[in-house]
Formats: structure tokens, sequence, C-alpha cells
């Protein structure tokens, strides 16, 4: 069985030779891009080109924003989530280090 693998490596080791070497005239260019329609194959998943994306509302999640508010002001809106987040983490080590007794309230406080 060790003898079938080094002939495998060997053939591997040289027809990547073959592409890539000194030698090589010009390396292989990468695969032609999928048509629309056909079906291409990664990680060992075939899936086809084209694939619909289903909003979340209908895979049962509840939506957390309005579509109006979402287009008008990105920025914003990730600039007061970050502001949130970092007052939220700050309170929550506050109270870890000066206030012991009120860690576990504030944990849950953060957490919803």
């Amino acid at each position: 069985m060790a003898h079938s693998f080094d002939w495998l490596l060997i053939f591997t080791l040289s027809r990547y030779w073959k592409q890539y070497g000194d030698d090589a005239v010009e390396p292989p260019g990468p695969p032609p891009v999928p048509k629309p329609g056909t079906l291409y194959t990664a990680f060992g998943h075939t899936r086809p080109v084209e694939e619909a994306v289903v909003p979340l509302a209908e895979r049962g999640f509840e939506k957390l924003y309005d579509d109006e508010a979402a287009k008008t002001d990105v920025r914003g809106e990730l600039r007061r989530l970050n502001h949130s987040l970092i007052l939220s983490v700050i309170e929550t080590l506050d109270a870890a280090t000066k206030r012991s007794s009120q860690h576990g309230q504030k944990v849950r406080k953060t957490s919803t």
C-alpha cells in the first residue's frame, strides 16, 4: 500500500512541477465562471448558481428593525449600537469590580 502511495505522490508532484515550475510556459488559469442556471461544486456540496435569498420573516425570525429606518441612516444606527454595547460592557465591568453584589443583576439586564 505504501508503494502505491509513493507513486501517487511522485505523480502529483511532477504534475505540479510541470504546471508551476521554472520550466512552465504559462500556469493554468482559473476554472471558467459557471453560467446562470447551472450547478457548481464547492467544499463537496453541489449548489445552483443562482440561489434565492429567503427573507428572515419567511424563516420564522422576528424582524427587529424598520426597512425605511435602515435605509436612511445606517452609519448612525451602527454608531448608536456601538455606544450602547460599550456602555453595557463598562457597566458590567463596573458591577463586577466595584459592586460585586449587583454583578448578576447587571449581567441579566445586559443580556435582555
